[in-house]
Parts: structure tokens; C-alpha cells; sequence
């Protein structure tokens, strides 16, 4: 894996290495850790993003967070009791969205 700088300060862009690697290989993982905590933002291009893959990679970083802070989907979601994966990923689609 290269980790290529995208800027001054922050930003580095995670080179031969898929979400999926980071969600499933331990090194991967270690590596991209490392890039995160220098860079505070990953950049990883023309990835096949599945729900699975997407949840699996943010659980690596520690688990999905479910807020009602900025969120009315959100909190219709869980209000509605729905499953806690399906609560997590309507929140992590939202980010994505922006993106």
C-alpha cells in the first residue's frame, strides 16, 4: 500500500489497497490506522462499495455511532426499530452522500 499526500496539513490518498482489504487483513488495517492518525482523512479511489464492505471497514475504526444530532433519518430509523445494522448504515449513507 502507498500512502501519497494529498496536501499540506492533511488528506493522503490510500494507493493498492481496497475497503474491503482494511475491513478483512490485519496489516491493512495497521497501515491504513497509521495513515489516519497522520493524515486524519483517507481518500481511497474507484472502490466497489457493498453495505457489507462499507460497515465492515467503519467498524474497524470502532463501532457505527447512531445519533439524533443532524440526523431526522436517523431517528426516524430507530424510532421505527428497525435493525441496529440497517440503523448504521442509513446514518454512514448520509455521510457518503455528501461525499
Amino acid at each position: 500500500m502507498d500512502v501519497v499526500p494529498l496536501g499540506p496539513g492533511f488528506t493522503a490518498e490510500l494507493r493498492g489497497v481496497t475497503l474491503a482489504d482494511v475491513a478483512s487483513d490485519d496489516a491493512a488495517y495497521a497501515a491504513a490506522r497509521t495513515a489516519f492518525e497522520e493524515h486524519s482523512v483517507l481518500v481511497l479511489r474507484g472502490q466497489e462499495v457493498t453495505d457489507e464492505v462499507q460497515l465492515a471497514f467503519s467498524r474497524r475504526f470502532g463501532p457505527p455511532e447512531v445519533t439524533k444530532v443532524g440526523s431526522q433519518t436517523c431517528l426516524r430509523t430507530a424510532r421505527r426499530g428497525l435493525a441496529r445494522q440497517a440503523r448504521e448504515f442509513l446514518c454512514l449513507a448520509r455521510l457518503r452522500a455528501f461525499a
